[in-house]
């Protein structure tokens, strides 16, 4: 059986904090070369020299035949690639055949069974596996604004091996259901999480919701009692706030004011400006627009409203556990109050904050992914686990 090692710490790759995170996700979720990035991290001033900065590697590792760091490079490339880039969905497919062939091995050793779930004008896919010995438990995972599957298949195998069922998803907005099916975001949550419930016969699940996703899975729980723990991997309250908590407190007052007015032009020339001047706003308004399927700044800033907790809290019965991060760069600490101020119905609420001291500071805990495994596996099953 194929085992998981993941690798601990992070490294100072870059000065923009964005470009560094993505960088780090590059090495420790993907087994990017830390030289490699290291080399190439001063040449990077923008998306544009993103791109071609890690196609260059991409490229060489192919012509190398070092398939598992050109894995790495191709979805470091595809992930700042907006919808207008041609190369996207290119560089997406050659993404989905390199992993599925670097990893053949490690799948068919693990058992990981594949299955296409009907949802909606399309499907979910799901990879799931079962333990050999007496299973502790059902988890439920899936992700966020910006990952896809693929990224947490070690994350599968890391529980399976402890002993529990596990089942993996993507759904609207999130990989094969947006580039394939056409499925955007939706804050319904409960509906992809219930189709793939009833698929496979699920009952008394622990569901764990990463970045976005976190407030995703408790918008879920709050209508769906199948599910009876969630993990809350980040805080994320209210995903409007979230993406504005960068800006001064005149600008957020400025742009509410404007949306509530139905400003629509104003907001997408401000949206512009914005875009010209920082590389990840740029980013993060085409990455929006495209997975939660808008037009304009406006139409995704005013659809993101819907995704808040607030408004469905006292329907969140749960045992909740929310995992928080003491240096992340896109969660001001500030907002750890407001999430757990509005989970006042949950059955139980645990809050966990890593640390730098821990190597798992960062956004979803990238440095240290042993630490909090093993943190969520024991919440979820205390004193039910044979080893760590």
């Amino acid at each position: 059986m194929g085992i998981i090692n993941f690798q601990t710490g992070t490294f100072q790759f870059h000065v923009d904090p964005n470009f560094n995170y993505q960088l780090n996700r590059a090495v420790i979720l993907s087994n990017g070369s830390i030289d490699e990035i290291q080399n190439i991290a001063a040449k990077i001033v923008d998306i544009p020299t993103w791109i071609k900065e890690l196609q260059a590697l991409a490229d060489s590792a192919k012509k190398e035949h070092r398939e598992e760091n050109a894995l790495a490079y191709i979805r470091a490339a595809e992930f700042f690639m907006n919808e207008s880039n041609p190369n996207k969905e290119t560089f997406y497919r050659e993404y989905k055949e390199l992993y599925y062939k670097v990893h053949d091995s490690l799948i068919v050793s693990n058992d990981i069974k594949r299955y296409n779930v009907p949802y909606d004008n399309g499907f979910l896919p799901v990879c799931c596996a079962t333990p050999e010995k007496e299973c502790l438990g059902i988890i439920l995972i899936h992700g966020g604004f910006d990952s896809y599957m693929e990224d947490f298949l070690p994350l599968l195998i890391f529980y399976k091996q402890l002993g529990f069922s596990v089942y993996l998803f993507e759904g609207p907005g999130q990989g094969e259901c947006r580039h394939t099916h056409n499925l955007p975001f939706t804050p319904d949550w409960h509906r992809p999480i219930g189709a793939v419930l009833d698929y496979f016969n699920l009952d008394n699940v622990a569901l764990i919701g990463i970045s976005l996703g976190s407030m995703l899975a408790l918008r879920a729980a709050a209508y769906e009692k199948r599910i009876e723990r969630v993990v809350a991997w980040t805080v994320m309250e209210n995903f409007f706030d979230v993406i504005l908590s960068t800006r001064p407190k005149a600008i957020r007052n400025v742009i509410n004011m404007l949306i509530k007015t139905r400003a629509k032009g104003i907001i997408n020339i401000l949206a512009s400006v914005m875009i010209q001047k920082e590389p990840y706003v740029a980013w993060g308004i085409e990455q929006g627009k495209y997975v939660f399927g808008k037009q304009s700044a406006y139409d995704f800033l005013t659809e993101i409203k819907k995704y808040n907790l607030k408004s469905i809290s006292d329907s969140i019965t749960q045992d909740v556990l929310i995992l928080g991060a003491a240096n992340d760069h896109f969660i001001p600490l500030s907002m750890y109050k407001e999430q757990i101020d509005c989970l006042t119905k949950a059955r139980s609420l645990t809050f966990r904050i890593f640390t730098q001291k821990e190597n798992a500071e960062n956004h979803c805990n990238i440095g240290n992914m042993p630490l909090v495994l093993n943190t969520i596996a024991h919440w979820i099953c205390p004193g039910g686990l044979d080893h760590d």
